[in-house]
Order: structure tokens, then sequence, then C-alpha cells
């Protein structure tokens, strides 16, 4: 073997080992368990002096959409709420909206609608009030689909889906398609009987 062969073999070890990093032994920062953060409920809110909102109607006592309110042309009426109401983080929300819907700030109005639903998500009620805050915005494409949504979550709620079908019906007949607007006022028509 040659001699620059031995002294490689030989000073290799010396090398890795000289490369090598010294291991820490020092303990880690302790860890504390402090639990999830608070939760923080809102409490519900007032509406403001001179907002007028169209009253409750029941279930009964339908009426075409876009004829709810005389104070107002063409706005929904108030949907009613789901038989064990809300949750109190997303009956405060709701009541956000409605201020924010009623002062005409749509967008703040969907904003506390959508983080109810990530409150509620399966909450038919809240879709359907989704729902009819973009048929309010001429969103109408949306409030159609919202409210299939709301459909598929209402179970047996004949009341809420006839309600949903009726804003499919109107929403498709503003946006031009009269068959869709037919064939959902036909689901009306069944779960009217």
């Amino acid at each position: 073997m040659s001699r620059v062969r031995y002294v490689v073999l030989l000073s290799l070890p010396v090398l890795l080992a000289a490369c090598s990093v010294a291991e820490r032994r020092s303990t880690p920062a302790p860890v504390r368990d402090v639990g999830p953060p608070p939760v923080q409920v809102l409490p519900p809110v007032e509406p403001e002096s001179g907002v007028q909102t169209a009253p409750y109607r029941p279930p009964g006592g339908e009426v075409p959409i876009g004829q709810e309110s005389e104070s107002v042309p063409g706005q929904l009426a108030p949907t009613p709420k789901a038989a064990g109401g809300y949750s109190a983080p997303a009956a405060s929300l709701v009541a956000f909206a409605d201020q924010a819907q009623g002062r005409g700030d749509y967008g703040q109005a969907a904003s506390s609608l959508e983080r109810a639903l990530r409150i509620e998500p399966r909450n038919a009620y809240l879709w359907n009030r989704l729902a009819r805050l973009r048929f309010a915005q001429g969103q109408y494409g949306e409030a159609g689909d919202l409210a299939a949504k709301s459909n598929a979550l209402a179970g047996a709620d004949r009341a809420l889906k006839r309600d949903n079908w009726k804003m499919v019906a109107e929403a498709r007949r503003a946006a031009g398609d009269v068959p869709g607007a037919r064939a959902a006022e036909q689901q009306v028509k069944l779960l009217s009987r």
C-alpha cells in the first residue's frame, strides 16, 4: 500500500470525529397545557331605533317571495327560527346579520351568517337565511343553490322546504330560467298538499 493511502486511511477517523457536532444535553423548555382558547359569547344585539323589519309569518300563512314585506318591496320576510333555535353564538351572529341587513350592509350580514354556519353547518334555517340574503342582493343563482342546500338538510320540515322551493322558483325566474321556475313551483304544490 502506498504511503499516501496509508496516511489518508489513518487520518479519516480523526477528520470525521472533528466534523461531527457535539450532542446538546440541555433540557427543553417546559410546556404548559392551558387548554383551548376561551370562546367569547356575544350578547344578543338589540335592533337600532328606526330600523323596521318585516313581522314573522307562521309557516301556514306563506306569501309569494318578493311580496312579504309591505315596507320594502322585494324584500323577503324573516325566516322562521328552527324549533330548537340556534346556539347562543349563532343566535348572536344571526341578530347581528339582521341589524346589518337592516342598515343595507349586505356584506357584513353575509359574513355574520357564514360565521354562524361554521358554528352550525347542518342548520337548514341558517342556509335558508343566507339564501334569502343572496336573493336580496340579486345573486339569484347562489340564492337558489343555498336554498337547495337548506332543503337537503331540512329533514321533514315541509314548511321550510316549501319556502326554499319558492325561493328556488323566484331565483330561477329572475335568472330567466322559466322552465326551471315552473318545475320548482310544482315542488311547492306537492309540499302544500
